[in-house]
């Protein structure tokens, strides 16, 4: 595939996720429960070697809520924190693209149940067509959430991709890890997300304290 077509799939992925609306404040009031995204600042640092590479972190802060998580190793990834409301990691060739965001639903007193659900019809929203649903489970930083897995096709294209989406409770909203992947790299994506969540680490016990990772090479 040239650099063109890559580029222009890219476009029609990035396109197809939902725009929230974050002009509302997070403890906003509605009865339909929409989702509003948290904005927050991102840095990205850089570390410890292991062996000849540098470790990468990103650290994102809402308000006193700190956040951080290290960047998968040996892979060729670009970052895009141009956003104020999200982190998008993507392969060199565009073959996937994973995206960490905090949301926050506008209702109240939502139950296990009630959440589920809507985290559930986010996906089926942001990926109109997705099909063979599958639920299981993410944990990252000692907090578990649902996660939904589907088969999707990009726009009106026979372009198949795989969705896997994880939302996780933390004290500064929802943590949303959405990742788009050709099937083809089905398993390097997948490596992606689980150090994102693996290392990911917050101040919700006290001082930020950032995963230190060991040379095992």
């Amino acid at each position: 595939m040239s650099f063109l077509k890559r580029f222009r799939l890219a476009l029609a992925v990035l396109g197809s996720f939902p725009v929230l609306n974050s002009a509302l404040p997070a403890n906003a009031q509605t009865t339909d429960n929409q989702p509003v995204n948290i904005p927050f600042a991102a840095s990205i640092h850089t570390g410890e070697k292991i062996g000849f590479e540098e470790v990468r972190r990103i650290n994102l802060t809402v308000g006193t809520n700190e956040f951080a998580f290290v960047l998968p190793r040996g892979l060729n990834l670009r970052v895009d924190a141009s956003a104020p409301d999200k982190i998008t990691i993507s392969s060199a060739d565009c073959s996937y693209f994973l995206t960490v965001r905090l949301i926050s639903f506008t209702g109240q007193n939502l139950g296990e149940g009630e959440l589920n659900a809507l985290y559930k019809n986010l996906v089926l929203t942001q990926y109109d067509g997705a099909s063979a649903l599958e639920e299981s489970s993410v944990t990252a930083d000692g907090q578990s959430g649902p996660a939904f897995e589907a088969s999707w096709y990009v726009g009106n294209t026979n372009t198949r991709r795989v969705v896997r989406v994880g939302f996780v409770p933390t004290q500064a909203g929802i943590l949303e890890c959405s990742l788009v992947t050709d099937p083809k790299m089905s398993a390097e994506a997948k490596s992606a997300l689980s150090t994102v969540l693996m290392t990911l680490r917050s101040n919700r016990a006290g001082k930020l304290e950032n995963l230190v990772l060991a040379d095992k090479s």
